[in-house]
């Protein structure tokens, strides 16, 4: 299931804003970890389990997980776990509300997430005030989800789905090429660099997309930019982004933000860093 925008009838938060004192009042705490199951025509679902915490730990106590990405602090309302075999690392939680990799989560099984999502959520927006609140940009709406709860707390705060825009790939081709020419970047990763380099040759009109860039790789390229005339200056923001993974993007829009004058920068994200 892909997750869509609040307020769609297919969208399996629609009715989160409706229903929060009920949501508290059921299952409020409790132990909820993540079973990934395949079926017959090869589709991965994935389903809560009340008895362990593997894949993701969506507990309250000790939450929101923080992290750092750079000199950003980073909340995260749920944490990633590894798996003990393979790569898995939470991963098929984000992918079913993504919808990729044929993964998928039925609305009943992510509707028992959603009281430790508000609980954590609710506690974390009571410890500061924010002017403003901006979503990453992302083709999944994930991200402007959790921007547009996490303002349900602060209704004066204001939800800036504008104020960054993606760099395109023409642009960060320029950069990299630039980079890669002058040895910025080292050795080790001048064949994942070059690789890179001629998948963006081939798309150059398109938006650049980080989520397909070698992870070794993302520290040398910005794929943000703040919108022209972005009301920055003296304001207290919230960066929100669905999970932190490198760290990258978020220390692109934090470093931006400071040095256009931010009062003060945080950041929040559904699925912490592993």
């Amino acid at each position: 299931m892909v997750l869509e925008l609040p307020g769609d009838s297919t969208c399996p938060y629609s009715e989160m804003a409706r229903c929060d004192k009920k949501l508290l009042l059921h299952g409020l705490g409790k132990t909820l970890g993540i079973d990934v199951r395949e079926t017959k025509d090869g589709r991965r679902e994935v389903f809560y389990n009340a008895e362990h915490q593997n894949l993701l730990d969506t507990s309250t106590e000790n939450k929101p997980h923080r992290q750092k990405a750079g000199d950003l602090v980073v909340a995260s309302i749920f944490r990633r776990r590894k798996a003990r075999s393979g790569d898995g690392d939470g991963n098929p939680f984000i992918y079913a509300l993504k919808g990729l990799h044929r993964h998928s989560i039925s609305n009943g099984q992510l509707w028992k997430f959603r009281p430790n999502f508000l609980s954590t959520l609710g506690a974390y927006m009571s410890e500061s005030p924010y002017d403003k609140i901006a979503p990453l940009p992302s083709s999944k709406p994930i991200a402007r989800y959790v921007a547009k709860k996490a303002g349900s707390y602060q209704p004066e705060a204001v939800v800036e789905h504008q104020l960054f825009l993606k760099r395109s790939a023409a642009e960060v081709l320029a950069e990299l090429e630039e980079k890669y020419s002058s040895d910025e970047i080292p050795r080790k990763l001048k064949g994942p660099a070059a690789a890179l380099i001629s998948r963006l040759r081939k798309s150059q009109n398109a938006n650049f997309a980080m989520k397909h860039v070698d992870q070794r790789l993302r520290d040398y390229i910005e794929p943000l930019v703040l919108a022209p005339n972005a009301p920055v200056s003296g304001h207290r923001i919230l960066l929100v982004d669905d999970l932190l993974s490198s760290g990258a993007t978020l220390r692109t829009a934090h470093r931006l933000l400071t040095e256009a004058g931010a009062a003060h920068v945080a950041a929040l994200c559904l699925l912490s860093k592993v």
